[in-house]
């Protein structure tokens, strides 16, 4: 089992997510979604305290009830989440020398 999560976010992995049914490849861009995130949390850029507090993405304020698809800070995990990916693998498997 795979879980993680982070208070305040929209972000969990858990194994309802990661079954047979889900591909490998699935799996890693969902990761890399959720690591965009990380990333907009730790930067400051996205925050909220609590699954109820309102969202703030790059000084905005947003309803916890604002739709999936009008949530900017999603719009931007899944622009990125291709070369966050790519960014991944080339950590994972640079070669030594």
């Amino acid at each position: 089992e795979i879980s993680c999560s982070l208070v305040g976010s929209e972000m969990c992995i858990r194994d309802r997510f990661i079954n047979r049914t889900v591909s490998n490849r699935e799996i890693e861009v969902i990761i890399a979604h959720e690591m965009i995130h990380l990333k907009q949390y730790y930067d400051g850029i996205l925050i909220q305290k609590s699954l109820t507090d309102s969202i703030v993405y790059n000084g905005i304020k947003f309803s916890p009830t604002t739709s999936y698809n009008e949530r900017p800070w999603e719009r931007d995990a899944y622009t990125n989440q291709d070369i966050m990916l790519a960014k991944i693998k080339d950590l994972m498997y640079e070669k030594k020398n």
